[in-house]
């Protein structure tokens, strides 16, 4: 018998959601667990504030629908009136209507009252903060005349309307309510009233937390949808005569837009909550788009770009609903996360300058610099407020939110929906400021918001491809008087400007314009840069117009384009400079030790280059060359070290493998010295090198390298070769697999092959991935630097290796989310202290891919080694941050055997805290230097250095030697204060030696004024004395014990902490100028 068919059946659309959650509508797991717990956090409960404000709402549906009508009257009678029985003024939208005015101005009860936007469709971001529920009231239709959507007639009637309503909330309730003007999304045409808890207010709405704003709406069908077309003109100028046509006026989108909102804000009302209730996702997909707009400062007002929840709501409710042409954009079987993304996506890839129409196909709306997407059923551009610069700046961070999305190897959940984005320090390169001239900051609105177009596409051609964004700062608008006694904020008048700079472009010091043949372009250009225009030869012959800048530095430049500019086209007097990081960076960087111009690298590596030659065309080498690479930063800029005042450039040589090589590790160790003593006697008598010696080192551990090749080269730089050998690596590997090995020589072979993989393995692949990485992004070398000079400032990069450092920084460059990379240094710098405060090293693994060769498998292996790492050590005691690369999978490599301590660690994540909370605090008015100064007095004492063995001994030293040739060649040849910075390192090193762990000791490598140190807890205290203590210790006072204690009769003991910094102090001689303890500890 043949087996029947199963039937077939339907699918539920709860289980076809299940079956995309499975799939990819979230990724992961945790990610889904992610978004429940960030909406969650975010929604508020609607149940209890529906009963918080039930009563004050019903309250005032019933007092507004009673109220009585007032017949027609003048608007001068109006104001007089109000003004004289409520003391109530009325703030007309600007211009204010005239004396001749025909028109009057009539109160009716409301038509409907209404809960709109967030509130009503419960998706308000919970943020803290007071909450505000919008209240719309309908004015009735008999209130208007057929011309009054025309030259602000509808706004003058709708204030006086509201206006009316505040008059009698205040004398029918009048301590209630504490009673204000507000604007509507910070659009003066259309100001509201707002209304807070009084002293007799109802005890549910005091605990809301809430404050009621009334706004007005009004029948979407009283004006025709074809006058105010977004190409129309609605506002007449007084000076055009009656007989002009409506195509010679300019449109004034702006002004019909914020009158179509009016009209349709109770539609859109049910357009959401119809959505909401036929998509499931709908709601907390608005919540997740608020939530990421808010974090990167967008928001509904005019002054925070024009793009807040509601405007996101809208638009994707229209995308679901929408079937001009033919099914509608987005599925409503969408989960929450998949709607946010598909909204996000059409934000990204859809131009909307080109304007989008959806419900209608007759239409048709020329292209505008503004986004465009229309409603043409309501007759709406639902982003009307979106200037030209906002909508720039939201495509381009919706395009780099989808980038962070869709990265396969690294969560970028924190950097989309948690990470605070607009913090001005770290996002833009420059901010500027200026005030805005009368004629701009005293017009109406709508005219304020043409010029501030007109300022924008000023700045965008005069910056042209030096910025990559430009982005305005609106001024806030004022607050209308309420009554006479009112003292509100006024409307203020300064505009920020700030810019993304591109850094190949931003120091450029000629600009070329059109070439003289061009004659009209030629006259364009000089009438745009007036007297700054001039005609020059360029090397290739032509002759062209062109502008010459007299800054070397991008804010320097920034500035004079800028003034200029404004200046010239608007009359602006003074532009002032807000974001000074450059100068800052200067400052920081100019010390001697800092100095790390382009030219002395090249110096360096041009020194380099010839070294290699020299050596690979030597004759009678032990065996043939297979590589000589670099292995630390000198060469690559990123080093706080200036050749030629600086260490040695390290460069490992490598020769061909051979059965020359003994088999056994110290035999290698002594052929190596071998090698490199014919090396030096090769290349010795060479013109280009000045000295050639074998040096020593590690001589307490014969595992370990043994000798090196110090080079003197004829420019001044030194080299530092060693020779790297394959087998060293197996012989090392084999000797641990030895059970029989005892503790201290395993102990000893470990750290002989994790320094084997750290000095010949890792250290040069580093070096050339960083070399690579800096020429992609120019800003890395020098962030790097003022990274290390941090590092060193506080004392703290004696316990990491700068390539540790190093892999910080470039971290902020590969992984930029949720900003795009930085292109200035003291942008990536604050960025690289952000990430340090915020990392959780305890619980997660930094992970850095240079090369951009990180796969998901690797990546999982990194994972596995961290969780294997916390699990074998989990008091962090050996490895206490994991900082792997796509070089490093290990992730311990530079970090193992407590590199640094975790007390260390722990220390670095509170300065860079506290950095970060003075950038916050400081906001525009930042001095970056004093990021720098390190609180001594957290330590328990302190090692003063002698003040010619520090770095300002140095600067002081050179700025003489500037002065005084004959001292700056004394400066050059002796270089002592670089000689007694070396000498204080290594006298640190001795005494951490000699002390042990009982102590730890902090210095800045740059040469700082002193050496801080910390007693270890475990150390202190008293404690039996015993044989072999590993301290010197001190009898104390003998306490008695009871009959029964076994220990009466022995010495307490405890550490000699005077004893100890007084052996110091003798050790340090000549070196250590004083010992001062700062706290007591016993």
């Amino acid at each position: 018998m043949s087996k029947k068919p199963r039937p077939q059946k339907k699918i539920s659309k709860a289980l076809a959601d299940q079956l995309l959650l499975s799939g990819s509508s979230y990724r992961s797991s945790l990610l889904k667990l992610q978004l429940d717990d960030v909406l969650s956090s975010s929604r508020y409960n609607y149940e209890k504030r529906f009963a918080q404000l039930e009563a004050t709402v019903a309250g005032l549906d019933l007092l507004l629908r009673s109220l009585p009508a007032k017949p027609p009257i003048s608007v001068q009678d109006a104001e007089k009136v109000l003004r004289k029985t409520s003391g109530i003024e009325i703030p007309f939208p600007e211009p204010h209507p005239g004396r001749d005015t025909k028109y009057t101005l009539a109160f009716a009860p409301p038509q409907n009252v209404n809960l709109v936007r967030d509130f009503a469709l419960k998706t308000e971001i919970k943020t803290g903060d007071i909450a505000t529920v919008d209240l719309a009231v309908t004015i009735p239709d008999s209130l208007f005349q057929e011309k009054d959507y025309l030259d602000y007639r509808y706004f003058h009637k709708r204030i006086y309307y509201i206006a009316c309503l505040g008059a009698a909330i205040q004398d029918t309730n009048p301590r209630s309510f504490k009673i204000s003007y507000g604007h509507l999304d910070g659009n003066e045409l259309q100001p509201t009233l707002l209304l807070e808890p009084g002293d007799t207010a109802d005890a549910g709405f005091i605990r809301s937390r809430s404050r009621i704003q009334i706004i007005t709406a009004a029948d979407s069908n009283i004006f025709p949808i074809h006058r105010t077309l977004p190409d129309r003109n609605c506002v007449r100028p007084s000076d055009v005569s009656k007989d002009h046509s409506q195509t010679e006026r300019p449109p004034t989108p702006f002004y019909n837009a914020t009158l179509r909102s009016e009209l349709t804000s109770i539609p859109y009302l049910e357009l959401l909550q119809g959505t909401a209730s036929r998509c499931e996702g709908f709601r907390d997909s608005c919540l997740l788009g608020g939530i990421w707009l808010r974090q990167r400062g967008f928001g509904s007002s005019v002054q925070s770009g024009g793009l807040g929840g509601i405007e996101w709501a809208t638009c994707c409710a229209l995308l679901l609903e929408d079937s001009t042409k033919g099914q509608p954009i987005l599925s409503s079987r969408y989960t929450s996360y998949q709607l946010f993304k598909a909204v996000l996506q059409f934000f990204a890839r859809r131009d909307l300058t080109d304007p989008f129409i959806v419900n209608s196909k007759e239409i048709r709306i020329a292209p505008t610099e503004r986004p465009v997407f229309y409603d043409g059923l309501l007759g709406v551009n639902i982003l009307f407020k979106v200037q030209p610069w906002s909508y720039k700046r939201f495509k381009s961070e919706a395009q780099n939110t989808l980038n962070a999305l869709n990265e396969d190897l690294q969560d970028a959940f924190d950097a989309v929906f948690l990470s605070r984005v607009n913090e001005q320090r770290l996002y833009y390169d420059h901010v500027f400021t200026l005030e805005l001239p009368n004629g701009i900051a005293s017009a109406p609105n709508v005219t304020a918001i043409e010029s501030l177009d007109k300022i924008y596409q000023v700045l965008l051609r005069g910056l042209g491809d030096r910025a990559r964004l430009i982005d305005l700062k609106l001024p806030q608008c004022g607050t209308p008087n309420f009554t006479k006694k009112s003292k509100n904020k006024a409307r203020k008048s300064d505009l920020a400007i700030r810019i993304l700079s591109r850094p190949e472009n931003a120091v450029r010091l000629v600009d070329r314009g059109p070439t003289a043949e061009d004659k009209e372009a030629a006259s364009e250009f000089r009438t745009f840069w007036g007297d700054k225009a001039e005609l020059r030869r360029f090397k290739d012959g032509s002759i062209s117009e062109s502008l010459v800048w007299s800054e070397s530095s991008a804010e320097g430049i920034f500035h004079q384009i800028l003034s200029l500019l404004l200046a010239r086209h608007f009359d602006v007097v003074k532009v002032e400079t807000k974001s000074k990081l450059e100068e800052s960076q200067a400052r920081l960087l100019s010390e001697p030790s800092q100095k790390n111009s382009t030219s002395q690298i090249s110096t360096a590596n041009n020194a380099f280059q010839e070294l290699v030659r020299l050596i690979t065309q030597s004759d009678g080498l032990p065996l043939s060359l297979r590589s000589i690479m670099p292995s630390n930063s000198i060469l690559n800029g990123t080093s706080t070290e200036s050749p030629p005042d600086s260490r040695p450039a390290d460069v490992l040589l490598q020769f061909e493998s051979s059965n020359r090589w003994p088999d056994h590790t110290i035999a290698i160790q002594r052929t190596k010295i071998a090698f490199l003593s014919k090396v030096a006697e090769l290349i010795e008598p060479s013109k280009i090198i000045v000295d050639a010696r074998v040096g020593l080192e590690h001589q307490s551990n014969q595992l370990l390298n043994q000798a090196f090749l110090d080079i003197q080269h004829s420019s001044g730089i030194r080299f530092r070769l060693r020779i790297h050998h394959e087998r060293e690596q197996v012989l090392l590997e084999r000797a641990l697999m030895d059970k029989q090995l005892d503790g201290k020589t395993r102990d000893e072979t470990a750290q002989a092959l994790a320094a084997y993989k750290r000095c010949f393995l890792q250290a040069p692949q580093q070096a050339q991935a960083i070399k690579s990485l800096c020429t992609r992004h120019p800003a890395l070398a020098t962030t790097t630097r003022l990274l290390k000079r941090w590092f060193n400032a506080h004392l703290l990069s004696r316990f990491l290796h700068e390539e540790v450092i190093e892999l910080f920084a470039a971290r902020t460059f590969t992984f930029p989310y949720p900003w795009e990379p930085p292109s200035t240094a003291s942008t990536a710098f604050l960025r690289t202290l952000r990430l340090l405060s915020e990392w959780d090293w305890e619980h997660d693994p930094l992970i850095v891919d240079l090369n951009k060769e990180l796969t998901t498998e690797t990546t999982t292996t990194i994972k596995t080694n961290f969780e294997a790492w916390r699990k074998v050590d989990p008091a962090m005691s050996r490895v206490t941050l994991f900082v792997a690369s796509n070089l490093d999978h290990s992730g311990v490599s530079w970090t193992q055997f407590a590199k640094p301590p975790r007390v260390v660690a722990a220390r670095l994540t509170g300065l860079a805290r506290a950095a970060m909370d003075h950038v916050r605090a400081s906001s525009l008015e930042l001095d970056m230097v004093r990021l720098f100064k390190s609180p001594l007095a957290d330590f328990d004492f302190l090692l003063h250095v002698k003040p010619e063995l520090t770095l300002a001994a140095g600067t002081r030293q050179r700025a003489e030697g500037g002065k005084y040739k004959n001292l700056q060649l004394a400066a050059d040849s002796s270089s002592s204060w670089m000689q007694g910075i070396e000498a204080v390192r290594l006298f640190v090193d001795e005494i951490q030696d000699v002390v042990g762990d009982n102590a730890l000791f902090f210095y800045d490598e740059d040469g700082g004024p002193a050496i801080g140190g910390l007693w270890n807890p475990r150390a202190l205290g008293t404690r039996h004395w015993k044989v072999r203590l590993p301290f010197s210790s001190r009898p104390v006072e003998q306490r008695t014990g009871g009959e029964d204690d076994e220990e009466e009769g022995r010495l307490l003991v405890e550490i000699n902490t005077k004893g100890i910094l007084a052996e110091i102090g003798l050790l340090g001689e000549g070196l250590i100028d004083k010992v001062e303890v700062l706290k007591e500890v016993r």
